[in-house]
């Protein structure tokens, strides 16, 4: 292969790990893939760095581990392994082509074609190579030019490599959301909806990944309305979703708001006025982690039973659920989104502490006489809600005067 182009020197390039596991797979059979080589050539910095190389697993292992650098068989059925080197992961993934697709997974043979390898993979940005001397490689004479163009362009028929994964439907649109500029490929968008039914017999955990990291990206209220259009979903995004609501909400919380971001760009997303069609959605396409499903659950609360007390809010919903669900309350029924009234928000919930409620269960034990039970739980309750009721600012003293007068 020869260069298209040949960059300037990248700071990642020298970073020692890379440098070592580089020399240890030998000069020209290995090359660096993916988003680190489309990060190198649109000036951006570069995150996790992936490397191709025509050497099989087996081989791989051997020369790494005689360079002692360690080697962890990650996913040896698709023909990768990941060293460890200066404390960085690498994956390194043998060239492969194609034996045997059913639209999950592939079986593949490996082989030491770098053009033949790049024919099998999803987009034509995602095939550019790079080497440690800034030399880009394009195996299919349109990755640079797609990258540049904000193209999202499948390599070849874009409706065959969609057969041969469905998951590309998604990872269609997600890297619309990240690299796009202007309307989708009208070849893949027209692929993806012929072949939005595949969607289906993919697990719920493929789709989660991709859609969790879909929400985020700059293009995503584009990519959200793309896929409304051509039917992916259909039962997903909110029928209402408005893409200026979307961009107002992603900018202010991806650059401002602390651990909002999920369960705001989330909610919104997929929003409807009764919670349990929120969670049919969500049992049907998607699967979360307990933590990450109480976030979503308690934003959704909010916004049918907060108060209007900012303590109130925050003893009950603590500061990211009352960033969160208080955001939302603005734009849930496709009105603007208000940067002056979210930053004002924002600023109260950053500079108020939330409420400590001081009464303990010793404390009504003393002054009531009783032992530990269900009367002792609603008196505690009831103070609380008495507590609240004006907006956190009895004391401990007024409390136990409280809980006195109701004896």
């Amino acid at each position: 292969m020869k260069p298209v182009l040949t960059l300037s020197p990248q700071s990642f390039i020298q970073d020692a790990g890379l440098l070592a596991v580089m020399e240890a797979l030998g000069p020209g059979q290995a090359l660096m893939v993916g988003g680190a080589v489309r990060a190198a050539i649109l000036g951006e910095a570069a995150g996790d760095i992936d490397i191709a190389t025509i050497h099989t697993p087996e081989i791989v292992t051997a020369r790494l581990e005689a360079a002692g650098i360690k080697v962890v068989p990650t996913g040896l059925e698709h023909g990768t392994v990941t060293a460890v080197a200066n404390s960085k992961g690498y994956e390194i993934t043998t060239l492969r082509r194609d034996v045997e697709t059913d639209g999950r997974r592939a079986v593949v043979a490996y082989t030491t074609d770098w053009a033949e390898d790049a024919q099998r993979r999803d987009f034509t940005m995602n095939t550019l190579l790079m080497d440690l001397d800034g030399h880009v490689f394009d195996p299919t004479g349109q990755g640079v030019q797609d990258l540049k163009a904000g193209c999202v362009r499948f390599v070849g028929d874009a409706v065959t490599r969609i057969a041969e994964d469905a998951l590309r439907i998604l990872r269609f649109f997600r890297f619309h959301a990240r690299y796009g500029k202007g309307a989708p490929d009208a070849a893949g968008l027209k692929a993806c909806g012929a072949a939005a039914s595949n969607i289906k017999n993919l697990s719920r955990e493929r789709i989660t990944h991709e859609i969790e990291r879909m929400l985020p990206l700059p293009q995503a209220s584009g990519a959200i309305a793309a896929m409304q259009s051509v039917g992916i979903m259909p039962d997903f995004f909110q029928s209402g979703f408005n893409q200026k609501v979307y961009d107002g909400l992603r900018d202010f919380v991806v650059t401002q708001a602390f651990e909002a971001v999920f369960p705001t760009l989330f909610a919104y997303s997929v929003w409807e006025n009764e919670a349990d069609k929120i969670d049919a959605k969500i049992s049907k396409y998607i699967v979360f982690s307990k933590q990450k499903h109480l976030k979503l659950k308690n934003c959704i609360e909010f916004i049918h039973e907060h108060s209007e007390s900012i303590k109130y809010n925050l003893y009950t919903y603590g500061k990211d659920t009352t960033l969160a669900g208080g955001i939302l309350l603005h734009v849930i029924n496709g009105e603007s989104f208000n940067l002056k009234a979210s930053e004002v928000l924002l600023e109260s919930v950053r500079t108020t502490p939330v409420p400590q409620f001081s009464l303990k269960a010793s404390d009504v034990m003393r002054e009531c006489r009783i032992g530990q039970g269900k009367e002792l739980g609603d008196i505690l309750k009831k103070v609380e809600a008495w507590w609240l009721e004006n907006d956190t600012l009895p004391d401990h003293n007024a409390c136990i005067e409280y809980v006195k007068s109701m004896r």
